[in-house]
């Protein structure tokens, strides 16, 4: 299984609009990469179907109860205001809600 939303970041966590399955090896290769970055990367598209990426991200956003466009600008922003420890327990809030605060 692996975090979409790296938990390195201080955000993402564990719940199903944020894990998947995968294999080892694409896991470890991905690490605390942004997703959509990481699959940009020319040597994996021959091992990751684009198809199944796309229904991932499909998923992934229908779970969290957003557009693909939103999910991926929540997740931008989650790698662009990653949060430490101390920050997550002084606001333990989810990440999802923290965003939607900055889009009002």
């Amino acid at each position: 299984m692996d975090h979409f939303i790296p938990v390195a970041w201080g955000h993402g966590g564990h719940y199903p609009g944020n894990i998947y399955f995968v294999k080892r090896e694409l896991n470890m290769f991905k690490s605390n990469l942004n997703p959509f970055k990481w699959i940009k990367k020319v040597s994996l598209h021959k091992n990751i179907p684009l198809t199944g990426w796309d229904l991932l991200v499909r998923t992934l956003a229908e779970q969290n109860e957003v557009t693909v466009k939103e999910f991926r600008q929540y997740v931008n922003w989650c790698e662009k205001h990653k949060r430490t420890k101390e920050m997550l327990m002084s606001d333990p809030r989810p990440s999802l809600e923290l965003w939607r605060e900055t889009l009002n």
